[in-house]
């Protein structure tokens, strides 16, 4: 079984460059530094455990999602006062 690997990465620099800038090259050199450093075979198991991961906890956050029961919040408080909000709220809710 391949163990995952993990990769700190952080950015610290006093350069005119932009912060910005900055985090991408420092984030580009991690990612070398970690391809140099591990078989790829290795690098692409933990990157696979990640996006799982990933998805576990978008799945999760995303089923207290009510999309029906907020489309009606925005009824009451939209439509109440501007009719012009009802035909958006039906087609929101078809």
């Amino acid at each position: 079984m391949l163990k995952p690997v993990t990769v700190r990465l952080s950015v610290v620099s006093c350069s005119p460059v932009p912060l910005r800038q900055q985090q991408k090259e420092r984030l580009w050199q991690g990612v070398e530094q970690c391809v140099r450093d591990h078989p790829a075979k290795q690098v692409l198991h933990s990157l696979s455990i990640l996006t799982q991961d990933s998805a576990i906890t978008l799945r999760e956050r995303t089923a207290a999602v009510d999309v029906k029961k907020d489309a009606e919040k925005l009824r009451w408080n939209y439509c109440s006062t501007r009719p012009e909000f009802l035909t958006l709220y039906i087609m929101l809710l078809e």
